[in-house]
């Protein structure tokens, strides 16, 4: 009996099963067109990658199979031309000018084919790539362009939870792991309702307020000299104050900074 695109390459991969996870930028596609360029074969696809452009690559060695079970693979990928499939890259190419290489194909179901949006998948803290499977958090890419000059918009969102929005704000390149948040961006709890607020300069200064899950403010404060880091909890690393409110408002704590070490 003939395999399945999906039971092929699942049969190919399974030993990768014990290293560490990978980037996963997954998306449902549809492939118009096979041919072979030097050593790999191109997919022409109906609409933008992940990455953006609308060819990627593949070859034996990239989706993990042997050679013959990559040739029985091709000529049932020939009969699915036009069909939808659930395509994953593990990266987008550092270099413009370099097809992105495919690490799965898979026959798409309907609870892996919802859209033909792609999304690079995230780890608990937003800040490195993760598979699929173990995955909290996705965003959406190509990233569109942001309001401000050489700044992309980032809309992260939760993977299992119907997608309520994470994270909303701007990086300074359009890799968002390689990049930096830049200008304001906000937090958002779980299931909705603010988090933290974070405004923020280029020459590093900035202040954050953040909430309970009421909307009433627990703690709020200000930097300068220094740099907040990342999308996760703010950390200073200047001169700065950090104010704490109790539940009803009042406040309770004032921490002063100075190089980003509490000063007694």
């Amino acid at each position: 009996m003939a395999r399945t695109v999906a039971q092929t390459l699942l049969a190919g991969l399974g030993v990768l099963l014990f290293f560490p996870a990978q980037a996963e930028i997954v998306q449902r596609q549809v492939v118009t067109a096979i041919s072979s360029v030097a050593e790999n074969d191109v997919l022409t696809l109906v609409a933008d990658s992940g990455c953006g452009g609308r060819q990627v690559r593949m070859d034996a060695a990239s989706l993990g199979l042997a050679p013959a079970s990559y040739a029985a693979m091709k000529v049932e990928l020939a009969g699915l031309l036009g069909a939808p499939i659930l395509l994953t890259l593990d990266a987008c190419p550092a270099e413009k000018d370099v097809i992105p290489q495919v690490s799965k194909l898979e026959r798409c179901e309907p609870q892996t084919c919802s859209d033909g949006k792609a999304r690079l998948y995230l780890n608990h803290n937003l800040s490195q790539a993760e598979s699929k499977a173990q995955a909290r958090y996705a965003v959406v890419v190509p990233l569109p362009p942001g309001k401000q000059a050489g700044t992309w918009q980032v809309e992260i969102f939760h993977v299992k939870e119907n997608e309520p929005r994470r994270l909303s704000g701007q990086v300074d390149t359009p890799d968002y792991l390689q990049g930096k948040l830049v200008g304001s961006y906000a937090v958002y709890y779980p299931y909705g309702g603010l988090e933290m607020q974070v405004e923020q300069d280029a020459p590093g200064s900035g202040r954050f307020s953040r909430y309970r899950q009421d909307g009433k403010l627990l703690m709020r404060g200000n930097w300068r000299n220094g740099r907040q880091g990342g999308s996760g909890p703010v950390t200073m690393g200047g001169d700065g104050e950090v104010e704490s409110f109790d539940e009803n408002g009042k406040l309770i704590a004032r921490t002063r900074m100075r190089g980003g070490r509490v000063v007694p």
